[in-house]
């Protein structure tokens, strides 16, 4: 019922105090529960709701799970086909008072293509392998360690969003815009609210860096040693092996010469 991270008992506080437009967008939705941010609200609290899974299997869930209050959709999000287009395509209203993203892919880059002035409040999804400190989004032309934190807060300020908290690997943006709340709620920096224990908790080891169901490269947020190297070799040699006894493709460990440089210019180690 709260979400990934428990993200929705901050949301619910927020509705209780002001008064935001009852709707909630989520992609993907997965099975409309597990891990939902939005599903208290369509289903506790009748939000109208758009609910999008590109996953047949799992939109068949979806479906089973949803409510009258729910538009349920088949569908992917990209910059091909934009989130704007489906709500124009559903009839659905132009404010949004919850916005979703979470499609363990280029969630920020899909994030750069939604019309800004319908939002309100934001929950979008990370790599919280990134230090706290690194600014990185994957070259346009790939999906391989995704995006930071302080990558999707700098664009986010660009258009008027306030860091409100940080969740596991997700962040709640307020959209300054639209919504007017007190200075005393918002933290000084990422810094004082990032999920370090939940980082630690994914990473394994802080100093190596990778992406979850999109890679099996690694990165360092440390000059490399011998022995962090073999370490890094270890946590793949992990990978290869779970992917491989459940019949599953291994991801790639290949990283672009694009994505090379970034990683570099963002202070990172190969």
């Amino acid at each position: 019922m709260y979400g990934q991270f428990d993200e929705v008992r901050i949301i619910k506080k927020i509705y209780e105090e002001y008064n935001l437009p009852k709707t909630c967008i989520e992609f993907g939705a997965y099975d409309g529960i597990t891990n939902s941010n939005t599903y208290y609200f369509w289903n506790k609290k009748g939000f109208r709701s758009l609910l999008i899974e590109p996953d047949t299997n799992l939109y068949k869930l979806l479906q089973k799970n949803s409510n009258q209050n729910c538009t349920v959709i088949n569908d992917f999000v990209s910059v091909k086909n934009p989130l704007d287009k489906l709500i124009k395509k559903y009839n659905f209203p132009n404010k949004i008072g919850i916005l979703s993203i979470d499609i363990d892919s280029n969630d920020l880059e899909i994030f750069k293509k939604i019309d800004h002035s319908s939002t309100f409040i934001v929950i979008i999804e990370f790599n919280n392998q990134f230090p706290v400190w690194v600014d990185y989004e994957d070259p346009s032309d790939c999906i391989i360690f995704r995006h930071s934190a302080l990558a999707v807060i700098n664009f986010a300020k660009t258009k008027g969003y306030k860091l409100l908290d940080v969740k596991g690997s997700n962040l709640i943006l307020i959209n300054g815009e639209n919504l007017s709340l007190p200075d005393t709620l918002y933290p000084n920096s990422l810094e004082d609210c990032f999920d370090y224990e939940q980082q630690k908790k994914t990473c394994k080891d802080i100093r190596i860096i990778g992406s979850k169901f999109t890679t099996n490269a690694k990165v360092f947020s440390q000059k490399p040693n011998i022995l962090l190297r073999l370490k890094k070799y270890l946590f793949q040699l992990i990978v290869v092996i779970n992917y491989s006894l459940r019949g599953k493709p291994v991801p790639s460990n290949k990283i672009t010469r694009d994505c090379k440089k970034k990683i570099l210019n963002a202070g990172l180690y190969l």
